[in-house]
């Protein structure tokens, strides 16, 4: 759909909106859907991990005070907190679905229009798989929904080659913080949605200084578009006809009853909060540790002996410096009157600082390894299920489902948007990985030549499993696959002809086992 049209300039054949709906009441941004309610807070820090805000880190839901600690200590350690602030979001949200687009994407389609959108799926002219490998899979894995538009440009064309041109659909992802509310129907059809959303005003002059924005939202119904200001006015109405809310709405908590879902990365944020709050603990106290050790060096520099060296000419003098040491300091700590406490009472907090930082940002990779499942959100006790390669395969193939899940509404809504009730196109996931290193897939082959394993398919199955870290040429890897086929074909064949031989000849070979017996 093009841009929105002013609703002055609405085309007289658009019928007016149904009364039912009317402009909407002043209070309508100030409604939200109770399941985001639940999420808000913890949307609102994703948000702030996944885009790296660096200035919102001191904020109160990252920064933690500590007991007694005075405003200027707390404004100086803000500062360094900022600094310091270590955030691996963006390896753990992205790890999925780095795995994942490894192996690839099946589309099938004979549906031109949907070819064109499998190439180009938004305005910039980005590929679908692009997409959704660097957006929709970090925007789920992050915040456990994605929420996509799937419009197309409001214009009648006179062929399908113009429509292919310029009718392209395409999609744009919208931030889980601006949606406000949504309703389905009792047969699970989506009736409308309604997000936050600024509408640019076109500039008739072309030496305007700014934009005029307006700030307001946008209302998706089956068959309509609207858009109203902050003060619920309609400002824009176009019928989309679709028959169809252009929008997806995709969960890793595959429940029902819910629409907002739950991912493992709403508690790994927490542990990376709780990670860095004990960096910066621990900083702090080395950081009054190095204050104490400097004021220990000025002591001592005062306290330089000058002693006469007769080995000097004109009678000089050699200046003895006494330094201290990691362990004249911890003896000096020792000793009452030498101990200046206010700087190193808590050197003994530090290692623990550290220890519990490591801890947690364990406990966020841990978590992130889980299998994705909405009554088991933390890292079980005991053995890890990180470490098992057979969960964590499990774990990619429900979040490459849910790739899918998404894809398939897409092609759902192409197909409303052309006037039939058949996807546009096919798309399958994979559905099996390997998350194993290239070591640890060679180990695995190299014990299993070392003992002589009896099975060719299973030596074939550990060579094959190599072949995605030797190359990632498509047909590159067609021709070893192909290779190792043939090979192990004829390693089964010549086992084959090696026991016909031995069934065809028995006694040759019972008598290879028959030890000599001496005849006098």
């Amino acid at each position: 759909m093009a841009e929105p049209i002013p609703s002055n300039s609405v085309p007289a054949l658009v019928p007016v909106y149904t009364p039912a709906y009317g402009n909407a009441q002043v209070n309508t941004l100030q409604n939200k859907h109770v399941e985001l309610k639940n999420v808000e807070k913890i949307y609102q820090r994703i948000a702030i991990l996944q885009t790296e805000d660096e200035e919102k880190y001191a904020d109160p839901e990252f920064f933690v005070p500590l007991p007694n600690e005075r405003a200027s200590a707390v404004n100086r350690r803000k500062k360094q907190f900022k600094m310091g602030f270590i955030n691996p979001t963006h390896d753990l949200i992205t790890a999925k679905g780095d795995m994942i687009f490894k192996k690839s994407v099946i589309r099938k389609t004979d549906n031109e229009i949907a070819l064109s959108f499998i190439e180009g799926a938004d305005k910039s002219g980005r590929s679908l798989d692009e997409i959704m490998h660097n957006e929709v899979s970090s925007s789920l894995a992050a915040f456990g929904t994605v929420f996509a538009v799937v419009d197309k440009p409001n214009t009648e064309y006179i062929s399908l080659a113009e429509e292919q041109n310029n009718g392209t659909p395409y999609m744009y992802l919208i931030d889980p913080l601006s949606v406000m509310d949504f309703e389905w129907n009792e047969e699970g059809e989506l009736l409308w949605f309604r997000y936050k959303a600024d509408k640019c005003v076109p500039r008739i002059n072309p030496f305007d200084s700014k934009p005029n924005v307006i700030k307001g939202y946008v209302t998706w119904t089956q068959n309509h578009y609207l858009f109203h200001n902050e003060k619920g006015t309609k400002l824009d109405e176009i019928q989309h006809g679709f028959g169809v809310c252009p929008v997806v709405i995709q969960s890793l908590t595959l429940d029902p009853n819910t629409t907002i879902g739950r991912s493992t990365f709403f508690t790994s944020s927490q542990y990376i909060v709780n990670a860095n709050n004990m960096i910066s603990i621990a900083n702090n106290e080395i950081g009054k540790a190095a204050s104490a050790i400097l004021l220990l060096s000025v002591r001592d520099l005062n306290e330089t002996s000058i002693d006469r060296d007769d080995n000097v000419e004109d009678g000089g003098v050699s200046m003895t410096t006494k330094t201290a040491d990691t362990e004249d300091i911890m003896a000096i700590v020792d000793i009452k009157d030498a101990k200046p406490e206010y700087l190193l009472k808590n050197l003994d907090v530090v290692g623990l600082a550290q220890t519990s930082a490591d801890k947690y940002f364990d406990l966020a990779c841990d978590n992130e390894k889980s299998t994705v499942d909405v009554k088991n959100l933390n890292p079980q006790s005991g053995v890890s299920k990180g470490y098992d390669f057979q969960e964590i395969d499990a774990m990619l193939a429900n979040h490459a489902e849910c790739l899918e899940s998404f894809e398939k509404q897409l092609a759902a809504i192409i197909g409303a948007q052309q006037g039939t009730n058949e996807s546009a196109y096919l798309v399958q996931y994979p559905r099996t990985f390997d998350v194993r290193s290239f070591s640890d897939k060679m180990t695995q082959l190299k014990d299993l030549l070392a003992i002589g394993y009896p099975s060719a398919t299973a030596i074939l199955t550990s060579q094959q499993a190599l072949i995605p870290d030797i190359t990632r040429d498509p047909d590159t890897m067609e021709l070893i696959n192909t290779e190792l086929l043939e090979e192990t074909a004829e390693k089964i064949a010549e086992d084959v002809l090696e026991d016909k031989a031995e069934i065809a000849d028995p006694a040759e070979s019972e008598s290879d086992l028959k030890p000599e017996v001496e005849i006098e």
